[in-house]
């Protein structure tokens, strides 16, 4: 199989994975929080948002390292794997320690410190799978990494499920999580196999090569920092000064909105590599592709935005029922951030793509700063959504922030590139809140059909932005 095709077939597994365990994600989110109430779905909000900050140490930032050694010199595959799994395993459990001397220092109620200290072992489990991930990535067969992450989501979703039906608490879904993560290290694991030859694994310790992949790894543990304060220190700090009841109206909101970055998250990505070929050696090509990015996903994403934003009271009330009513502002609030998050995620890959690497890393750094003091204003007065709010300017502030940066790299058209979808979509929008009274499903289509043919008299669409589009996502 060429390296082409192999490319092709890791990224529709990659993508396929994405989608199912997002669908079982979001499902069994939603079932959660309805059994769990307000309350408890806080602190498991709290508990596993607290995991992911020390993750970062956990991870140490080595996965992109065993891609690109291994991806260069397959014959040390044993070597590197055999060395950074021992530092793996050192580092997560330095992570399992600091996470419970922190949670008491901040003295949380023992009943929260011991589910912390049990939750903690995903991070052991979760550490290594990433570590066999990355292999199989580095192999260009994540058809492994696909089977074990949708594996991982179902084996979870079936122990929520028994959950439920048994009548279980916060202690058997902090036990779900931490038995899923272990069956899906031993599924990595033995897939890892394969590339492996875990009879010549020699356990000693080598300083100086462990020198060498920390020293390799301290630009990936910066950027997972900045991501993690960015997108999670929202949760932290409303819990910290409102409690659970509070984290859990405002996570029933933002667990919504997540899962949706994936068709964007999957563009960018896509589009980066793209890019960087076409400013290496195509001219200017690279422009007229980042510019046609942004308005085809804001052309994708603004009416999926302003859909949930007419229709968030019905959204929350559908899925989680009358307790989580007052979820709907802050989902009001929070869905924008997703058209500007979707707008930033191809802003980061097109700085990334020219070499501006450390701006990106600064943008997403102001982005961090100004959160974490939105956070401390407006939380203490406005509650959860405050924290919505917070968020939501944070993202604008990145997304201006990029915008300028690229702009000194692009000549920005001063005909606005997002108007007519803008002006379909505020058609759209209020159209459907004057007929609110309606079922969800009956807006939802006449949403939908009202958008479109709105893009279409308006002439929103062009032959030739929809060639080279296609173009694009061919040639990835």
């Amino acid at each position: 199989m060429s390296t082409a095709s192999k490319i092709v077939k890791n990224a529709t597994s990659m993508v396929l994975a994405d989608i199912i365990t997002k669908l079982f994600a979001i499902i069994v989110i939603i079932y959660l929080a309805r059994y769990l109430g307000v309350e408890d779905f806080g602190k498991y909000s709290f508990i596993t948002t607290y995991f992911s900050f020390f993750m970062v140490l956990a991870t140490f930032g080595l996965d992109p390292v065993v891609i690109k050694e291994i991806a260069k010199d397959k014959k040390i595959t044993d070597k590197i794997i055999n060395n950074v799994l021992i530092v793996r395993l050192i580092t997560s459990f330095v992570s399992i320690i600091l996470s419970i001397i922190a949670i008491k220092v901040l003295n949380y109620p023992e009943k929260i410190v011991f589910y912390i200290a049990l939750g903690s072992c995903t991070m052991v489990f979760q550490s290594l799978s990433y570590v066999y991930e990355s292999l199989f990535q580095a192999y260009l067969k994540m058809q492994y990494y696909a089977v074990s992450v949708v594996l991982y989501k179902l084996i979870f979703s079936i122990f929520v499920f028994l959950l439920i039906f048994t009548k279980g608490n916060i202690f058997h879904a902090i036990l779900a999580l931490v038995l899923s993560e272990f069956l899906r290290t031993l599924i990595n694991f033995n897939f890892s196999r394969k590339f492996v030859k875990y009879k010549h694994f020699d356990f000693s310790i080598n300083l100086s090569y462990w020198k060498s992949l920390i020293k390799q790894a301290l630009p990936f543990i910066m950027s997972a920092a900045f991501f993690i304060v960015y997108y999670r220190i929202d949760v932290l700090m409303l819990s910290s000064m409102k409690g659970d009841a509070s984290v859990g109206l405002y996570s029933a909101a933002y667990k919504l909105t997540d899962p949706l970055l994936f068709l964007p998250a999957a563009l960018s990505s896509t589009l980066m590599p793209v890019m960087s070929k076409q400013y290496v050696g195509e001219g200017n090509a690279w422009k007229r592709t980042y510019i046609i990015s942004m308005r085809y996903i804001f052309i994708l994403m603004a009416p999926i935005t302003m859909g949930i934003y007419a229709l968030s009271g019905k959204i929350i009330l559908l899925l989680y029922g009358t307790e989580y009513s007052g979820s709907a502002v802050a989902l009001q609030i929070l869905i924008w951030s997703l058209l500007f998050n979707s707008l930033n995620s191809i802003q980061a890959s097109m700085l990334i793509s020219v070499d501006k690497q450390k701006v990106n890393s600064l943008v997403t750094g102001i982005g961090c700063i100004i959160n974490i003091v939105l956070n401390l204003i407006l939380i203490p007065r406005y509650d959860y959504i405050g924290a919505a709010a917070a968020t939501l300017l944070s993202v604008m502030v990145v997304f201006v922030s990029g915008y300028y940066s690229v702009s000194k790299k692009i000549s920005i058209p001063k005909r606005l590139i997002f108007s007519k979808p803008a002006i379909a979509t505020s058609v759209m929008g209020v159209i459907v809140i004057k007929l609110i009274e309606y079922n969800i499903v009956y807006l939802v289509i006449i949403g939908a059909f009202v958008y479109f043919s709105l893009m279409i008299i308006l002439k929103g669409y062009k032959e030739d932005d929809i060639k080279l589009f296609k173009k694009i996502i061919n040639r990835s």
